[in-house]
């Protein structure tokens, strides 16, 4: 488990990579996931390609062992619980189920099963009955895994927001749900009473006060590095990106791209929940995707975690990604987490 102290904002912590960074793809990442029994990563990209890390592989061997071409940019992954299945959500509404030992596609037999508009997260069940994708349409569909078929349409459970990350709890009845929402991005759902529309537990952004401890956390580490040409902040630009800080257009943030949008899942023991935050300054907002080091940057990329049952948020850390978070996921078997970013970097961590 990541540790924590208690509710204490520990905005210094740091994390350690298990072993280097992946540069497997060409362009920003887009969707990660562990597999299930295997010590294998799976990533896609905005290049349309998904690829299988062994991420146990010495440096001087290959870490690719499997790749699949898609026709559409992959914005979400999920394994069957068997690692026999993976769960494929693209820019296309056609959802697709990839045996990964023939790496062949399966869908909806229905036509008029499918999502009306691409396809922005997909979750399996850990029980395997059912898995479950959500659409641009701010939409969530439960299939049967038996059948391929829909099973549960729920409508704009984000009061029309876009849906852009989803995850069962262990016991198969909690669904972990995030959004665009300028307010609680994201939510934990009973899926019993899920009609209803009254989620379990509501986790808020977090607040400029940590955003602010983390950055400077963040300048503090870049001094200690003493590498003047490139990261030390002379007195004029200090005081820039202090204001900077101060001015952040933070929670009402509107993220146009659903790669830079909050991201979450569950920890390891799922007592805590993990997210991503990619908070802009006003002096940055037409500067989204330019290096984190620019000013204006140091709140992209930041990790942070909330207490799963009462919503408070643990503790909050810069992940050193050049640029914009776009997914994370946490082995739900070893204790270690995965991030990806738009600088094409996988990075995996200690937990």
């Amino acid at each position: 488990m990541l540790k924590t102290q208690g509710s204490k904002i520990d905005a210094g912590m740091q994390l350690k990579p298990v072993m280097e960074s992946y540069y497997v793809h060409q362009q920003g990442i887009t969707a990660l996931t562990f597999h299930p029994n295997e010590h294998y990563i799976v990533s896609a990209s905005e290049d349309k390609d998904i690829k299988v890390i062994d991420f146990t592989r010495k440096r001087e061997e290959t870490h690719l062992v499997g790749e699949i071409e898609e026709t559409s940019p992959v914005r979400s992954l999920d394994f069957h619980p068997s690692g026999d299945l993976l769960l494929v959500g693209t820019g296309d509404p056609i959802l697709r189920l990839y045996d990964m030992h023939t790496l062949l596609p399966m869908c909806c037999p229905v036509a008029k099963e499918h999502h009306k508009e691409g396809i922005t997260a997909v979750a399996y069940s850990p029980t395997s009955s059912v898995y479950s994708s959500a659409s641009e349409t701010g939409d969530i569909k439960i299939w049967d895994t038996a059948t391929t078929r829909t099973i549960m349409n729920i409508d704009k459970l984000h009061n029309g927001e876009k849906i852009t990350s989803l995850q069962f709890a262990r016991n198969g009845m909690l669904l972990l749900t995030c959004s665009t929402g300028a307010t609680e991005p994201a939510k934990l759902w009973d899926l019993r009473f899920i009609q209803k529309k009254q989620p379990v537990v509501e986790y808020q952004h977090i607040s400029n006060s940590v955003i602010q401890k983390v950055d400077q956390s963040r300048r503090d580490k870049m001094d200690r590095m003493n590498s003047a040409s490139e990261m030390m902040i002379d007195g004029k630009q200090q005081q820039q990106q202090q204001q900077s800080a101060s001015s952040l257009i933070h929670p009402f943030l509107s993220y146009t791209s659903l790669s830079d949008a909050p991201k979450v899942c569950f920890g390891n023991n799922e007592s805590y929940i993990i997210g991503t935050y990619n908070g802009l300054s006003q002096n940055s907002v037409t500067n989204a995707r330019s290096d984190f080091l620019e000013q204006g940057q140091q709140s992209s990329g930041i990790m942070h975690m909330w207490d799963s049952r009462s919503g408070e948020t643990l503790s909050a850390v810069h992940t050193g990604h050049k640029r914009h978070l776009t997914c994370i996921a946490a082995s739900q078997t070893d204790e270690c987490v995965i991030t990806g970013s738009g600088d094409s970097k996988v990075r995996i961590w200690f937990a």
